[in-house]
């Protein structure tokens, strides 16, 4: 997906891909399965942190289990505006003047932005825990994570939870830079 998107990533920006994408065996399936179902990354700002959730949602779109349901990720940020405003001025002009331009399509009603690929879809939804319900999901990102109380957090991965159960390889990630003392999800 690097090279297709035309970006070279950083080392430490390889490395975090290569640790949440290892694969085991699933000992009930025998199918190869992701090894870890949360990721917590922390990135300084600017750091290259918003490419590697980029490149790890379009792996959701292009990577799935054999047999495995379309895949459906989510993204969410400090709040759905910043999220979307990242989608919409950051990744899709990237995606558009890329290799992969042909193969995800991109929609930006506001409200409805999506990635489409490979049958799946990447969607944006606000970061409160009822926006999750009823709804599947391989992949789930919360950026930005410093700007949660510890509260809403903990209320956001319950609310995960349920979305990831029917999945045969699902992943969250919680991402963001340092934050502040009032961080306190993220601390």
């Amino acid at each position: 997906l690097t090279s297709a998107l035309g970006v070279r990533p950083m080392p430490w920006q390889q490395h975090a891909a290569d640790v949440a994408g290892e694969l085991v065996t699933d000992p009930e399936t025998g199918l190869d399965v992701l090894a870890y179902r949360t990721v917590v990354l922390s990135v300084g700002r600017r750091g290259g942190k918003s490419l590697s959730v980029l490149l790890r949602l379009l792996q959701c779109l292009f990577w799935r289990p054999p047999g495995a349901p379309a895949p459906r990720g989510w993204y969410t940020a400090q709040t759905r505006t910043d999220g979307s405003t990242t989608l919409r001025d950051d990744w899709m002009p990237q995606l558009r003047s890329s290799l992969l331009a042909d193969a995800v399509s991109t929609r930006e009603g506001a409200g409805y932005e999506a990635l489409h690929g490979n049958g799946g879809i990447i969607r944006l939804f606000s970061p409160l825990p009822k926006s999750l319900h009823g709804q599947p999901g391989d992949l789930i990102v919360f950026d930005e994570a410093w700007a949660h109380s510890r509260e809403l957090g903990a209320e956001l991965e319950k609310a995960a939870r349920p979305l990831m159960a029917t999945r045969s390889s699902p992943q969250q990630w919680i991402v963001t830079a340092a934050g502040d003392a009032d961080s306190m999800w993220w601390l």
